[in-house]
């Protein structure tokens, strides 16, 4: 059984996580889920500390 699998239209933290590191931010921490299964996470992109958050598609956006 693979425990990083999510139903359709939800994402993991692993996925969120991965999302993530593909769109070129690094250091990703305090990953966690709303209620609304939005992910969020600080991150650095460069030596620059951003707030992301990664939607059930797995687009990734800064805030």
């Amino acid at each position: 059984m693979n425990t990083d699998a999510a139903p359709p239209g939800k994402m993991t933290g692993a996925a969120a996580k991965a999302a993530m590191e593909a769109d070129g931010y690094k250091g990703i921490r305090a990953l966690s889920q709303g209620p609304d299964g939005v992910w969020s996470a600080s991150a650095l992109r460069g030596q620059t500390e951003v707030r992301l958050s990664v939607n059930s598609t797995g687009n990734v956006s800064a805030n």
